[in-house]
């Protein structure tokens, strides 16, 4: 399996087969336990580990591998005693949508056999039936896949060396869990669609714009991939050219500083600038005024009462 193809072919689909977000966080949980198993045909994984990397409880997890299940993502086998269930992830990326809708098939080896057998007949026996769901342009498809499905249909399938594009996703991952926090079923959702749309390098780029500010908040990176992609910067040669040219104006902002103070403009002051500070200045002398006289009083009752003390 290619992880990047996997994961833009899984949202591709999520727009004509959704699903919940438990059972998306529980695909990315399937797809990474795969990927640092070096994508075996079948693997096995404990439910606790699943729960854990998913962000969900046992109850919603049983959902979400259900839904999975039934919608054709996933094939899993339950195993007997207490031994963890056998996994299959169903390769998204090699079938189209028309393909996917027609065959279904409850794992792959016996959808890939499905598609060799109706390869091997001549292309006039592949005309379209109007009860059929496949599309006109399967026969071409299944030409140019055939060296796949051959690798599909193969039950010694084990391990596939794991590509640059898988290794700088895990790479992606592992940046933001040291420098951001824990990576849960909904920020591992978040940090792959910012991949899915922008790529591996521009996302682990504003991570580490995010960190020279001195920030560790992902809504502040997620801000600075909306600017660039709002601003159509969409690689890093783009954005590298961006901030040189914003440099370049910063520069020549502060040269132009000290011009401007050496001629200095005076301003004139307005009407109401002197008329409050006239009001001010009134009453703080009347607080004064209404001080001392208090004062004054205070010290005339003291006065009376020690003469009539002395008078007794």
């Amino acid at each position: 399996m290619n992880y990047l193809k996997e994961i833009n072919a899984f949202y591709d689909r999520l727009e004509t087969n959704p699903l919940s977000g438990g059972a998306v966080s529980l695909w990315h949980a399937l797809m990474q336990v795969n990927n640092r198993a070096r994508w075996k045909k079948k693997f096995t994984v404990a439910v606790v580990v699943l729960c854990y990397k998913a962000g969900l409880s046992e109850s919603s997890f049983k959902r979400a591998r259900k839904e999975l299940y039934e919608k054709g993502y996933i094939h899993y086998e339950k195993q007997l005693g207490n031994q963890a269930a056998l996994y299959e992830m169903i390769s998204l990326d090699f079938y189209s949508e028309e393909e996917y809708c027609h065959y279904q098939p409850s794992n792959k080896t016996e959808g890939a056999r499905q598609m060799l057998q109706e390869s091997d007949k001549s292309s006039d026996n592949l005309k379209p039936n109007p009860d059929d769901n496949v599309n006109h342009k399967l026969d071409g498809k299944l030409d140019r896949n055939a060296d796949a499905l051959i690798k599909q249909n193969n039950t010694i399938q084990n391990n596939t060396y794991t590509t640059a594009e898988s290794r700088k996703l895990e790479a992606t991952y592992e940046y933001y869990q040291q420098h951001f926090g824990k990576l849960n079923g909904y920020m591992k959702n978040e940090l792959t669609k910012q991949i899915h749309d922008l790529g591996e390098d521009l996302v682990l780029h504003a991570m580490k714009k995010t960190l020279d500010r001195g920030k560790t908040n992902w809504n502040y990176t997620k801000a600075i991939l909306t600017d660039w992609k709002s601003k159509g910067l969409l690689s890093l040669d783009q954005i590298n050219l961006e901030e040189v040219k914003f440099k370049k104006t910063q520069n020549q902002r502060s040269r132009q500083i000290p011009n401007r103070m050496s001629t200095p403009q005076i301003e004139p002051v307005p009407d109401w600038f002197f008329m409050h500070k006239r009001e001010q200045q009134e009453k703080h002398e009347s607080n004064m005024k209404k001080q001392q006289d208090k004062d004054q009083q205070q010290l005339m009752e003291d006065v009376k009462s020690r003469l009539q003390a002395y008078a007794d």
